[in-house]
């Protein structure tokens, strides 16, 4: 240790003080300070800050057992070694001192050679924690920096797509959007989804590799030699950012982001679970925005293209994620003043604001359909079976 271990002593009979004392100075290494009260002591312990704290059990003003809880609750004083001294052999007392936190607990008449023992060999320990407190406290600064510089890596990549590729920076935004609502409703882990939005902002990077005359163009407008060049994109953007570790399951989801549900997609012809959740969700992204490219496309043309691909390009149960975020995130829609329900608070007489669908895509209900009891018994019972995942929309002014 780079300073001497600080003791204090905590003892109400002088004699005793005095005996303790004279035990623990014998070690020049030690610099020991002497409390006859817990006021004192934990007054002392504050300024001090010691390695080592040796109470008597039986004190004015408290016993030695307040003192330790006092010392394991205090944000500082908290990793002090705490050793109890009693007069008394009690199991149950030696058994309550441990579990307030006491490190160690002494009976007198105690031998001086096993107490100078019990403290170098708690120094030693103390050491240990220091150092891995000091470890803990450096990776902490060095994680905090490493997550600085991983974030400034990722707005450089997101910079490099957008400067190649025409409003990629729109599309990288929606992408993490509807990635971010896909990953909450299906109650994703906080450290996978990480790597879900890292690969929704990069899905594009594999572009930055192409000639401009591919990836400038509208993807509706390319030719069939085009269309068989720009397919390579998901491969190539893997290639550029595996290289860094940190990417490295982000560089396999962008690999994946164009295989299709049903196994006919690129670069590997994988199908359904076999295809990464993130790529699948990827997936219908890359599909919302080739629909959105088309002139004059209503949020409508998407839903209808997304549900007829549904099963054949796209995850059935992502598809119906996806489609309620387009849909409760659209302008139009919130100016209607529709609301979403619970399939259990639905009351004859509610208008559905929005075609209803169960969680793998069966059509239950059309929009403007006026609810009866009739119709709500069997929304419940498919409910049970195939559940609603989206809510049910009604218009507000509805019952």
């Amino acid at each position: 240790m780079n300073k001497k271990p600080i003791i204090v002593i905590v003892e109400d009979e002088p004699i005793e003080l005095l005996l303790l004392a004279k035990t623990l100075q014998h070690n020049t290494e030690y610099v020991v300070h002497q409390a006859i009260n817990m006021r004192d002591a934990y007054v002392l312990c504050e300024r001090v800050k010691p390695d080592i704290i040796i109470s008597d059990f039986n004190m004015p003003g408290g016993t030695g057992f307040d003192l330790c809880v006092k010392v394991k609750q205090h944000p500082v004083l908290r990793n002090a070694i705490f050793i109890l001294l009693t007069g008394v052999e009690d199991v149950q007392n030696k058994i309550k001192g441990l579990n307030i936190g006491a490190d160690e607990y002494l009976t007198k008449p105690y031998h001086s050679d096993e107490l100078l023992s019990r403290v170098n060999a708690f120094l030693r320990i103390k050491a240990l924690q220091d150092n891995v407190e000091a470890d803990k406290a450096q990776l902490a600064k060095l994680n905090t920096e490493l997550e600085g510089s991983f974030r400034g890596v990722i707005a450089l990549l997101s910079n490099l797509i957008e400067l190649r590729v025409p409003n990629a920076s729109a599309r990288s935004k929606r992408a993490k959007d509807i990635t971010e609502w896909v990953c909450k409703k299906l109650s994703i882990a906080e450290d996978r989804i990480e790597d879900f939005l890292y690969a929704a902002l990069l899905h594009e990077i594999g572009k930055i590799s192409m000639p401009d005359s591919l990836v400038r163009k509208n993807p509706n407008e390319l030719k069939t030699e085009e269309q068989a060049e720009l397919i390579h994109f998901p491969v190539c953007g893997q290639l550029l950012i595996q290289e860094i570790p940190v990417l490295k399951s982000v560089a396999y989801i962008i690999r994946h982001q164009m295989e299709n549900y049903d196994g006919t997609g690129y670069p590997d012809r994988l199908m359904q679970e076999e295809i990464p959740l993130g790529a699948r969700i990827q997936r219908i992204i890359n599909g919302v925005e080739t629909i959105l490219q088309k002139p004059s496309t209503t949020l409508r043309h998407v839903v209808d293209e997304l549900m007829n691909k549904k099963g054949i390009l796209y995850d059935p149960h992502i598809t119906m994620l996806v489609v309620d975020f387009l849909q409760t995130n659209d302008q139009e829609f919130s100016a209607e003043k529709k609301r979403q329900i619970s399939v259990l608070e639905l009351q004859p007489g509610m208008k559905i604001a929005r075609d209803l669908y169960t969680g793998t895509g069966v059509k239950l209900l059309t929009e403007n359909t006026v609810l009866n009891e009739n119709t709500i018994k069997k929304i419940t019972a498919h409910h049970q079976l195939d559940p609603i995942l989206t809510g049910v929309y009604i218009f507000a002014e509805s019952k």
